[in-house]
């Protein structure tokens, strides 16, 4: 699913892990999304070694995450002007590791933890 709201109105995060689903630290970071029920939407980018000669990451990605890193959590914020407008904050910088996901979803959302 692309979308996991859990009942919630509105997702708090983007996700963003490798298209192909092989990467241990997104599937970790997943995983814990999954049973924190963290509402969530989620993109994918593929990884590295799976991009074809000339082929490049999307553009929506590389333009928040130049080093090309999955994991990758980016938290929404309304847009006080408006009741359905829902901004991206900036990515969280330097995550790039499924533990550090986990560690900074159980600090963001410490009712949710595990």
């Amino acid at each position: 699913a692309k979308h996991r709201l859990f009942d919630a109105e509105a997702p708090e995060l983007l996700f963003w892990h490798d298209a192909a689903g092989w990467c241990p630290h997104c599937m970790v970071a997943w995983t814990v999304l999954e049973e924190m029920r963290i509402p969530y939407v989620m993109d994918t980018t593929p990884l590295r070694s799976y991009l074809k000669p000339g082929e490049r990451k999307p553009r929506a990605f590389m333009s928040i995450a130049p080093r090309g890193m999955v994991p990758l959590v980016q938290f929404f914020r309304k847009d006080s002007s408006s009741r359905n407008t829902w901004f991206f904050e900036d990515p969280v910088p330097d995550v790039g590791r499924g533990e550090q996901v986990c560690q900074m979803l159980a600090e963001k959302f410490p009712t949710s933890s595990l």
